[in-house]
């Protein structure tokens, strides 16, 4: 039986004032939380800033997972226990990324396209395949 998990929620967040190729996952500080779904920039701190929205929330599973993203914004980096798992370059399509991991995952979105308040949606379910 397949079992799926919403990872819909109260998730970490950064904010830093880059491109999301220059940040290190490893590296980043996470001092604010954040709902998913939802769009950091229209957050009235966040508001026609130009950056990377770093998003982080726990989860335990093993064996095959698929990761689906029901919406991201303009595009995504995504990471499973430190190692790149996919990417996506389609702004506001799903996505899925079928691999093998355990725990943690993180999720990069820049806003480097668009306009101010063009709006980044992350919308996350996990299945345990």
């Amino acid at each position: 039986m397949r079992r799926e998990q919403s990872l819909n929620g109260i998730w970490d967040f950064a904010f830093a004032e880059c491109g999301m190729e220059e940040i290190d996952p490893q590296r980043v500080s996470f001092s604010e939380i954040i709902t998913v779904p939802g769009c950091f920039d229209a957050l009235p701190e966040y508001f026609g800033k130009r950056g990377t929205g770093i998003y982080r929330r726990f989860v335990e599973c093993s064996g095959m997972v698929k990761l689906s993203l029901e919406a991201i914004g303009l595009r995504a980096k995504l990471y499973w226990d430190g190692k790149e798992i996919g990417s996506s370059e389609h702004p506001y399509s799903p996505e899925a990324f079928v691999f093998s991991f355990r725990f943690s995952r993180k999720t990069r979105t820049d806003d480097s396209y668009g306009q101010p308040d063009a709006g980044r949606q992350l919308r996350v379910v996990l299945s345990l395949l």
